[in-house]
């Protein structure tokens, strides 16, 4: 809300009241062709100091350098800073802690992550997934002192390369009084962290227990489905989707999530032929409708459009999609009247 009305001092300070880590240091790129890097030792674990030199995948000599601030909601990108297709990058900084005590690392991430407290492997997912915070987690130790995080975050198939990280305690909530700095500082390398156990994340979890409580209520499963879709667990996804069509299979909305996880899963021959079941079964659906305004859009039938248009906006009303097509039709039409008009009203269709 804040970032949208441009509050952007009061959007920073809540942003960061979530514990997350913002200030770090990047090192790369690496090769990672076909996945290839994820593996391999490229020194960063061992060189720690910006004054160690590195060979990037060009040749170059590198060494880990200081990129400013990223984005204020946390999720940090390497790639504004490294262009970064096919390739390993690496990101640390130093967390400091008054007492050595417990915590749980919650990390998300877009890529493979592999990722060290104080030199020892703690978490190592290679498939490349696009997640939410918090969905790797894993229990660690902190030292008292400076604590060294590293991060290898690799990408291949994803298009946008990027990580949140922060620390928490055993119930989700910040552990207050750790600070950090991209600056490094020495630290104490910890072998008290061996763990490669990865939490299973807390909604996942809790939708389970639901549905296992709640057997006919398919809300609990939808909402699972919901819940893997946003963490790329596409596998899971379609294994309920395809539980749920079994009883309702006309649904199109369970057609279009289905749709969306083979899209996910890059399989867009099963991604189109669900898309064309909604139009078979449901086609004044919200979907169903876009999807021939679409098809029509192609081939530039601007009178097909308008009629789905005025069918669209009497079963759903206005939206954002209808006025970009009505944007759409005025635009063919030479419409410069009406292209205003609509400008004016997306803040109310936003609402």
């Amino acid at each position: 809300h804040y970032q949208g009305v441009k509050d952007n001092q009061k959007a920073k300070e809540l942003f960061r009241s979530t514990g997350m880590l913002y200030d770090w240091q990047i090192l790369g790129k690496f090769d990672n062709t076909s996945g290839g890097g994820f593996h391999k030792d490229w020194g960063a674990v061992e060189k720690a100091s910006t004054a160690e030199k590195f060979t990037n995948e060009l040749g170059a000599e590198v060494h880990w350098f200081y990129p400013g601030e990223n984005q204020s909601d946390g999720w940090f990108y390497p790639t504004h800073h490294l262009d970064s297709p096919s390739s390993i990058t690496y990101a640390q900084c130093f967390v400091n802690s008054q007492a050595t005590l417990d915590a749980i690392l919650n990390i998300g991430v877009s890529g493979s992550i592999k990722a060290w407290i104080n030199d020892a492997l703690v978490i190592s997912i290679e498939d490349e997934r696009n997640t939410g915070i918090d969905v790797y987690a894993t229990q660690i130790k902190l030292n008292k002192g400076y604590n060294r995080i590293l991060l290898q975050l690799g990408d291949g198939e994803v298009s946008s390369a990027n990580f949140y990280v922060r620390f928490t305690d055993n119930n989700g909530h910040p552990i207050k009084g750790l600070t950090h700095t991209h600056t490094y500082n020495k630290y104490n390398k910890g072998r008290n962290n061996k763990s490669l156990h990865i939490n299973e994340f807390y909604p996942e979890k809790e939708l389970k227990h639901f549905i296992q409580e709640n057997q006919e209520n398919v809300l609990y499963t939808y909402m699972l489905v919901e819940q893997y879709l946003l963490n790329d667990k596409t596998d899971e996804a379609m294994e309920l989707l395809f539980l749920l069509l079994t009883r309702f299979p006309t649904s199109s909305l369970l057609h279009s999530k289905l749709s969306e996880a083979f899209s996910r899963s890059k399989n867009h021959t099963y991604a189109t032929q669900e898309m064309e079941a909604i139009l078979s079964y449901d086609p004044d659906s919200f979907a169903g409708l876009t999807m021939l305004i679409g098809i029509a859009q192609e081939s530039n039938k601007v009178n097909e459009v308008k009629k789905l248009y005025e069918k669209l906006i009497q079963l759903y009303g206005e939206s954002p999609y209808s006025i970009r097509i009505d944007q759409w039709i005025a635009s063919q039409e030479n419409n410069l009247q009406k292209r205003q008009s609509n400008m004016r009203n997306i803040p109310r269709a936003l609402r």
